[in-house]
């Protein structure tokens, strides 16, 4: 009797775990969605398209400062406090302590994840005193990139050095 009770237990705790597994990817799944309607309305509420947006590599090389990329770099800007505002991520020009939560959904590791909440926390905390939305995402975004890229280059350089101490030899780059 005792070892039915025990299968039974077993059979209905892995049955649980399966099920909140499937659940939870729906809930991821459902998420996704609700994100790619928003941004699209984002887009076209702001009369861009994703082709407009800047990447990490335009930000880094600062395209977005050029006086020619002005236009665009102000609806990069609304673009994003629209999805904010549409993600609930954003109240008035306040950008809710949710933002940096939700980052656990897009980083894999616990020391990156750690990392990217300080660089966050601080970019929102450098440009808090920025009353206009559109005004205030953009160089939120510029800060995150910047420091992002900062730290990447950081680690590949630490990376070098271990490499260099474990070998006893340089690095020699091609």
């Amino acid at each position: 009797m005792k070892h039915l009770v025990l299968c039974a237990c077993v059979l209905l705790f892995t049955f649980q775990l399966s099920n909140s597994s499937e659940l939870k990817q729906k809930i991821q799944e459902e998420v996704k969605i609700k994100q790619r309607i928003d941004f699209e309305a984002c887009l076209s509420e702001n009369g861009i398209n994703e082709s407009d947006l800047y990447g990490p590599t335009e930000i880094v090389s600062n395209v977005h400062t050029e006086t020619a990329n002005e236009e665009k770099t102000r609806k990069n800007g609304c673009f994003m406090a629209c999805f904010l505002k549409k993600q609930n991520l954003m109240e008035g020009t306040n950008i809710k302590d949710e933002v940096i939560a939700r980052l656990n959904e897009v980083v894999v590791t616990d020391d990156v994840e750690e990392k990217l909440r300080t660089i966050v926390r601080k970019c929102i905390k450098e440009k808090k005193d920025i009353t206009q939305e559109c005004d205030k995402c953009f160089p939120i975004y510029v800060c995150i990139i910047k420091a992002v890229n900062e730290e990447r280059k950081c680690m590949q350089e630490e990376n070098v050095r271990t490499e260099e101490e474990e070998t006893g030899e340089p690095n020699k780059k091609k």
